[in-house]
């Protein structure tokens, strides 16, 4: 007698497909998460990842932090850099193309909403100085 091969039909290969796509949507954020950093405390790391070393932010970082006289939480600021369309887990998780892409799109409404400062005789947007702010901050 010859062993016969098991049949595999089409539904066992979409569901294990499906399952294979779940677990890898929701491995990277579970992973960071499983080492004790908060959603938050990533979040951050990821922006001041994006934009540490450009020239210039120190210093705005630092000027905000001034005006804002050592009331500054990164927590926060990370609250208020996140466009309100996007959910943090979701930022967590996105590409570094997508997270620049939305960050862009939150200074663009900056600009859009008067959320603006001046600087030294440049106009930012707030959600810019607030960047500079986390770079700083997470830099020291």
């Amino acid at each position: 007698m010859s062993e016969s091969t098991p049949r595999i039909d089409r539904r066992q290969i979409l569901i294990g497909m499906g399952l294979t796509g779940l677990a890898l949507a929701t491995w990277p954020t579970s992973w960071l998460l499983a080492t004790g950093s908060s959603a938050t405390d990533i979040a951050a790391e990821r922006i001041a990842a994006l934009f540490n070393g450009r020239d210039g932010l120190d210093g705005l970082g630092q000027q905000y932090l001034r005006s804002a006289q050592g009331r500054v939480d990164p927590k926060d600021l990370v609250e208020e850099i996140l466009p309100p369309s996007i959910g943090l887990r979701a930022f967590v998780d996105a590409s570094d193309d997508e997270v620049r892409l939305l960050l862009s799109a939150r200074v663009a409404d900056d600009f859009v909403s008067h959320r603006i400062t001046s600087v030294e005789g440049w106009i930012l947007s707030r959600t810019e100085m607030k960047i500079a702010a986390l770079v700083t901050l997470r830099g020291i």
